[in-house]
């Protein structure tokens, strides 16, 4: 499988204004409504990473790592949900892929959607309500996904890449199963949104019938506490279905260095979840 460059949940704050107060007591610091402070160049640990910084971690990596493909598992924009808009967001998707397409100009990137990253939060509806916000998006990942790619994330905000040869990478939007987002509970029926749990099973299938193998892209953990239970056992029952083809899935959205272990009927272990810090 080679090796494999993950950063996620970046919140990129392109609000933050060195020399402001960052230790401001409110959800967000290091701006200049926080009033004059001793906010840094480099970041402040109580504020979200800015510009500057991030772009300097890019180059750092690209100068010293020599990844096989890099996977970006969601949560572009800062945490000030409260004052976010269509434009904020979209400049913040643009503002994290930017560094990587100047620093990794030749490997292979392949993003996945957060929880953070639609507005407002969390509230992903499913194909024929969001395509306004995804054709927004499409800017920020055009240049590294193909006309088929682009069309299905248009569709559904999910997509697969054969990234390297026999390793097909499925980027999902496992938002279809956040708690969080009012329309699932408007979904009384239960349905599956946007025929993403069809096209997964459709899509492994595929991939274990050549004998290739696939790694899941997924920004919330099937197993956190954000996900409906109901919802986030039909991803992980597809998991445990194609365990022997499945080589990995690779989150986000918690902030912690962890992982999770998707089991059989029996309790046996069968696939790792790993799950990354912002």
């Amino acid at each position: 499988m080679g090796y494999i460059l993950q950063m996620t949940d970046l919140h990129i704050d392109l609000d933050y204004v060195v020399g402001t107060k960052a230790d401001c007591g409110e959800p967000m610091c290091c701006r200049e409504v926080n009033g004059k402070g001793a906010a840094r160049e480099w970041g402040e640990y109580t504020c979200d990473i800015n510009a500057i910084t991030f772009d300097k971690v890019v180059e750092h990596v690209a100068e010293n790592f020599n990844p096989d493909f890099i996977v970006l598992t969601g949560d572009s924009p800062p945490h000030d949900v409260w004052e976010q808009s269509i434009e904020e967001n979209v400049a913040c998707m643009i503002g994290t892929s930017t560094p990587f397409q100047k620093h990794f100009p030749d490997t292979p990137v392949i993003p996945a959607l957060g929880n953070h990253d639609i507005f407002p939060i969390g509230q992903y509806r499913g194909p024929k309500y969001d395509q306004w916000w995804y054709s927004k998006m499409i800017s920020a990942w055009e240049p590294w996904l193909n006309k088929e790619q682009l069309d299905q994330f248009h569709y559904g905000g999910f997509f697969k890449r054969e990234v390297t040869p026999g390793l097909v990478v499925l980027s999902l939007n496992p938002n279809y199963m956040l708690s969080q987002n009012i329309w699932l509970w408007l979904n009384e029926s239960g349905a599956d949104i946007g025929g993403q749990l069809k096209w997964i099973d459709a899509e492994l299938s595929a991939v274990q019938s050549v004998g290739k193998k696939a790694l899941v892209l997924m920004h919330i953990p099937p197993g956190d506490a954000s996900a409906v239970v109901d919802y986030a056992k039909q991803y992980t029952a597809l998991l445990a279905q194609y365990s022997e083809t499945v080589v990995g899935v690779i989150s986000g959205h918690t902030h912690n260095d962890h992982f999770e272990v998707v089991r059989g009927g029996a309790g046996e272990p069968l696939v790792n979840v790993f799950i990354s810090p912002s």
